[in-house]
């Protein structure tokens, strides 16, 4: 998908093909600093909402959450509307 949209490019290593290397082009940093300016937009507002204490609160959860020892297969498996 990334490719499609020329947002990276693959190049094999012709010493060990094995070893792709994937390099963003103009138009994929054009899009991430769209993307980047977005989500500092959208959390901005959030974080202004929630204020200042809540905003720890929410960061610590966060951070524990996305902790790869705590993600069970189960969770792994998970899908929406099933």
């Amino acid at each position: 998908m990334l490719e499609q949209k020329r947002f990276i490019t693959r190049d094999v290593d012709e010493a060990n093909r094995r070893q792709v290397y994937v390099n963003l082009t103009d138009d994929g940093k054009s899009y991430l600093e769209k993307i980047d300016a977005q989500l500092h937009f959208l959390f901005g507002g959030w974080f202004t909402i929630l204020g200042k204490e809540e905003t720890k609160h929410l960061l610590k959860i966060l951070e524990i959450s996305s902790s790869p020892e705590l993600i069970t297969e189960e969770l792994k498996k998970f899908s929406v509307g099933d």
